[in-house]
């Protein structure tokens, strides 16, 4: 078997028009796509995020932590303000629209002509590979595709909700769990629901506004309001993948110490690994390597469209 892993790098150009931003430019356009959540943070709590995102993020939760530790209802007027932001920050992801034959689908495309022996990974929040799988699902009919989504995905929502007033509204007779976290919000386990289209994430955030789609909030430790059972699943799976590859593909995602649970295991396989990234990342990679002592690993210093050959010929595909 063979893994291709997604970061955000691997979107640019995959889109209609403007692709996904890269992390660095992502409070820029949340503030202009979301004026009342994202635009209307304060300057201190701007200024967090001026070292980088996640950083951000991680004070911002330390910041409402107080606030929100004590568990009473209504809930709704103390944890809104961070469900907005996810709820936001979700919608905007979501709102990307894949182009006819992007390398995503001709990656797919290639992959079952060859006998489907290729599986994926994707950190991504934009629905950008789902839409390529569906794409090229239709065309090729007996396609199936492997694919695990360790930080969510803005397409995935979890069917066990708790309106403000503490009402469960999970399916009855389905497993459902809450419980306080160490920043004292409120996280949900239990059975997960795709998203089909753009009225139906509408109509969920009015009918839930308080767990947004089963994304990680963008800090250190990716901390998770609802879905955390899918997230633990599709980290285990995402593991699995690359402890049982041969050979594994990278693609414009940047090295993040703070995710251990890619890294750790990408340290130790027995798999030859293909990094396509632009030259910043790619410096990076090769200063990873020779830490860990990969030295049979491959870096290709460019975009994936100018890569694109070389990544089906390591692939075999």
């Amino acid at each position: 078997m063979k893994l291709v892993l997604f970061g955000a790098g691997a979107s640019i150009g995959a889109v209609l028009q403007r692709s996904p931003p890269l992390l660095s430019n992502l409070l820029k356009e949340l503030k202009i796509f979301a004026p009342n959540s994202w635009g209307n943070l304060t300057k201190d709590e701007e200024n967090f995020f001026k070292q980088n995102f996640e950083d951000g993020m991680e004070r911002l939760l330390k910041l409402k932590k107080e606030k929100f530790f004590k568990l009473t209802f209504p809930i709704q007027p103390r944890l809104k303000f961070l469900c907005d932001l996810q709820w936001d920050m979700a919608i905007y992801f979501f709102c990307f629209v894949i182009k006819i034959n992007s390398l995503y689908e001709k990656i797919l495309s290639h992959s079952q002509k060859a006998g489907g022996t290729v599986e994926y990974s994707t950190l991504n929040y934009d629905n950008l590979l789902i839409q390529a799988v569906n794409r090229v699902s239709k065309l090729m009919s007996k396609s199936k595709f492997s694919v695990s989504f360790p930080h969510g995905n803005s397409a995935f929502f979890c069917k066990a909700s708790i309106d403000a007033e503490g009402k469960v509204t999970a399916p009855q007779g389905e497993p459902t769990e809450f419980y306080p976290t160490t920043y004292g919000f409120l996280q949900s386990s239990g059975p997960i629901e795709l998203i089909g289209d753009f009225k139906k994430l509408q109509e969920l955030r009015n009918q839930h506004p308080l767990f947004p789609p089963i994304i990680s909030h963008i800090n250190p430790d990716k901390y998770v309001t609802s879905g955390i059972n899918f997230i633990e699943e599709q980290q285990t799976k995402l593991r699995q993948q690359i402890n049982k590859a041969e050979r594994i593909v990278i693609i414009g995602m940047s090295i993040n110490n703070n995710d251990d649970h890619i890294w750790q295991p990408l340290r130790h396989t027995k798999a030859q690994i293909l990094y396509i990234s632009g030259k910043k990342s790619g410096n990076q990679f090769e200063c990873w390597k020779v830490k860990n002592k990969r030295k049979n690993d491959r870096t290709i210093l460019n975009h994936w469209d100018s890569a694109k050959n070389d990544v089906y010929d390591f692939l075999s595909i």
